[in-house]
């Protein structure tokens, strides 16, 4: 994938150490040609499958595929109409139709997903100008020299970060997706992200790192920051950064998804303290059951040998 030289981009993501499988995917699309980036822009998406749900990796990606081709149909017929620079939030919430369409139609060829689920957060940038649809608890996060700010909101029940209350696919309905806008002045950044980083990784970590390195290299160690710390779930992020304005002619640049590893044992090491806080009560009556249980086994041995 090539990317203009007046934004830097990277994208990263990682299995975390007890997950079966990555059920969180990127998309980058950027026109070839500067007549038709200047119309379009670029797209950048992240969907995180359901992992409650059998299918969340199929979802993610029937999503995906399904929000990109919406895209491009829907922007071709506006410029077929007439339009030199489309408006974009139409245009993305009928991207979201057809990713939901795409979704409702995998789960009825393959009914053992069902109940496939997704949660998409994306944007396309155009110039300074920056409009997003978002629906689950993945998120947006803007940073700028303004301040910092969510610019999405987490579609979760209240204390139950854990629950969604809205997502694409789980049944074919289609949920309501919320847009969003912001500006990307220089030195600007905006990150897409899973629920798996963000739960870890603090706003001030974020703007940290990114603002003082390569972005490639800072989010590769945002992202194993993530893992060690939780380690439970996928890490996903999608890192962007202006450098200058966009103007023709521009050079661009080879970039390429990073999947980052923890050894199993840096993953385990972090879950621990989490599910022994977490899950105490239950470790105890474990703890008490196998006791009992070996106090059982030894008397019955004993009157095995009696009895011999």
């Amino acid at each position: 994938m090539r990317i203009r030289e007046d934004l830097d981009v990277a994208f990263v993501s990682a299995k975390g150490p007890v997950r079966p499988e990555n059920q969180d995917d990127l998309l980058l699309y950027e026109p070839l040609e500067d007549r038709v980036l200047e119309r379009r822009g670029r797209l950048f998406a992240l969907a995180d499958g359901m992992g409650g749900l059998l299918g969340g990796a199929e979802a993610s990606r029937t999503a995906l595929r399904g929000f990109l081709a919406g895209f491009l149909e829907a922007v071709e017929r506006a410029e077929e109409e007439g339009a030199s620079r489309p408006e974009l939030a139409p245009i993305l919430h009928e991207a979201f139709a057809r990713a939901c369409e795409s979704v409702a139609a995998e789960a009825r060829r393959r009914p053992e997903f069902s109940d496939m689920g997704t949660t998409l957060t994306a944007c396309v940038v155009r110039g300074e100008e920056v409009v997003g649809i978002h629906i689950g608890d993945s998120r947006c996060l803007h940073l700028s020299s303004r301040g910092d700010a969510w610019a999405t909101e987490l579609h979760t029940s209240p204390g139950m970060d854990h629950i969604l209350t809205r997502a694409l696919g789980v049944g074919g309905q289609q949920e309501q997706a919320d847009d969003f806008a912001l500006r990307l002045q220089s030195g600007d950044s905006f990150l897409l992200m899973s629920d798996g980083f963000w739960n870890s990784i603090s706003i001030e970590e974020m703007r940290t790192s990114i603002q003082g390195a390569k972005i490639e290299e800072a989010a590769q160690e945002l992202v194993q920051m993530a893992l060690a710390r939780d380690g439970q779930d996928n890490a996903s992020l999608l890192a962007v950064k202006r450098l200058s304005a966009w103007e023709p002619g521009l050079a661009s640049r080879e970039i390429e998804e990073t999947e980052v590893t923890t050894p199993p044992w840096e993953g385990i090491s972090s879950i621990l303290p989490g599910i022994l806080e977490r899950r105490w009560p239950l470790l105890l009556a474990l703890v008490g059951i196998l006791f009992l249980l070996i106090a059982l086994w030894i008397q019955g041995l004993g009157s095995e040998l009696s009895i011999r």
